[in-house]
């Protein structure tokens, strides 16, 4: 199947089958069975299998699928292949290479942000403590009335 004159004769035949089945189909709709011997008289569901069988492997034959692999035989197609899926490769390398950089980085970051979380909880303990401080500040200058800040202080 893979000299090309014989596989597109073949082609050939199957669409002039399927023209002729689907033309045949139209015909015994119409009631066009007059004057054919019996042996050749079929009904409209044997002409539809039969049509779609015909169709079933045209369009196999004709598949994406099938062209690639008729092209396999052909040093070219073979080689071009070849550097397509070294790229490929070579992208994923890459690519592995990045994410265990970035897992690395990211190891990093999560012990520093370790380290550093005592620190800023003692930062939030400083800041409400002062906070405090200056609303009783504040509350002695406004003779004793309670005083509350409001803000983005208090989201800490």
């Amino acid at each position: 199947f893979e000299a090309g004159e014989k596989r597109d004769a073949l082609l050939d035949d199957l669409h002039e089958l399927d023209g002729f089945l689907a033309q045949r189909l139209e015909q015994v709709g119409a009631g066009g069975n007059q004057g054919l011997p019996d042996a050749l008289q079929l009904d409209a569901t044997e002409i539809s299998s039969r049509l779609a069988t015909v169709r079933e492997v045209r369009f196999a034959l004709e598949s994406d699928h099938t062209r690639h692999l008729l092209l396999l035989s052909e040093p070219r197609y073979l080689e071009r292949q070849e550097r397509s899926l070294c790229q490929l490769l070579d992208a994923s390398d890459k690519m592995a290479a990045l994410a265990s950089g970035l897992e690395a980085r990211q190891a990093e970051l999560r012990m520093e942000l370790a380290a550093s979380r005592p620190k800023y909880e003692a930062a939030v303990l400083r800041v409400q403590a002062v906070k405090s401080d200056f609303e009783a500040a504040l509350s002695k200058q406004m003779d004793g009335r309670r005083i509350n800040l409001m803000g983005a202080i208090n989201a800490l």
